[in-house]
């Protein structure tokens, strides 16, 4: 799968929060985090606020809507930041910094990517 650029993120993450969070509709700070830090930590009220590493280089993420998401990281691979990360042993540090996923080098996946690319369990 090849990593979306940050239109096609917002337009997806947007339709995301109009459906399935349409107290967000319409809501400014939304539009204006998501252009203002891309793909970055979201600065509202979804969060996780669970992440475990599992086998595969998956992530099982729970989001405090209730939803528990798989993440497959092997889709950012191909970006050069996201490549320390092959190491299983650095991937499994993984932990809650902003309200997403990170790790200590400096890495984290920003809210967008795991509700709109994480798969529903």
């Amino acid at each position: 799968m090849k990593v979306p650029n940050k239109q096609q993120i917002y337009d997806k993450y947007i339709a995301y929060l109009e459906k399935y969070h349409p107290e967000c509709k319409g809501d400014f700070s939304i539009r204006q985090t998501v252009e203002k830090y891309g793909l970055g930590p979201f600065q509202g009220n979804i969060r996780v606020t669970e992440v475990t590493p599992l086998e595969d280089y998956m992530l099982r993420c729970k989001i405090n809507t209730g939803e528990i998401k798989l993440f497959d990281m092997n889709i950012l691979f191909d970006e050069g930041k996201f490549l320390s990360l092959k190491n299983k042993k650095v991937f499994d540090t993984v932990y809650i910094r902003n309200d997403c996923p990170a790790w200590k080098n400096n890495i984290d996946i920003g809210i967008a990517y795991i509700l709109l690319y994480g798969e529903d369990i």
